[in-house]
């Protein structure tokens, strides 16, 4: 059972759980007790060392979507490539987190692991993801695409989400939609 009374051995223990995880219920416990032991003025503990590691434990991302726009000529049936930019307006870098697509409002088949993009955009920077859409033979006029951007810990999710209609041009070979 947990039992240190002291700021510096709790922004030290949850420092500790973050980097190994063994118990997510603790460190969520103290990441919601440690702003109890924040002074007036800001400080933890009235001491640099510790207000900086209190600050550091508690640092969250916040991903803001900030456009998205097509990369590629849109034609029905033809892959589609698609740029969406990104701002971490939070204190802690993106660098992990799952890409949802949404087509005409019905989730897609396929997610998009930003871990694997070995993507991280740090605290004020910005960077961008770029989405294919392997398979648009449902996609004919105007066509809605949304993306959802699930990622750990975002401090404000409400910028998580883009939604843009596009105009999809027929298929090449004159052949009609699929159906969804």
């Amino acid at each position: 059972h947990y039992d240190a009374h002291e700021l510096s051995d709790k922004v030290l223990l949850l420092k500790s759980l973050e980097l190994s995880s063994p118990d997510a219920e603790l460190e969520l416990s103290l990441k919601k007790e440690l702003p109890n032991y924040q002074y007036f003025d800001g400080s933890f503990d009235r001491s640099l060392r510790s207000t900086v590691a209190a600050l550091d434990s508690l640092a969250q991302p916040d991903l803001a979507i900030e456009n998205l726009t097509a990369a590629t000529n849109l034609i029905n049936k033809e892959t589609a490539n698609f740029k969406i930019d990104l701002k971490n307006n939070g204190y802690k870098t993106i660098d992990q987190g799952i890409v949802y697509t949404f087509i005409d409002n019905v989730k897609a088949d396929f997610e998009i692991d930003l871990a694997q993009l070995h993507l991280a955009i740090p605290p004020g920077s910005t960077g961008s993801v770029q989405v294919e859409l392997p398979s648009t033979t449902t996609m004919i006029a105007n066509t809605n695409l949304k993306f959802y951007f699930d990622i750990p810990d975002d401090s404000n999710i409400s910028d998580n989400w883009v939604s843009k209609d596009f105009n999809f041009a027929p298929a090449l070979d004159a052949t009609a939609a699929l159906p969804a």
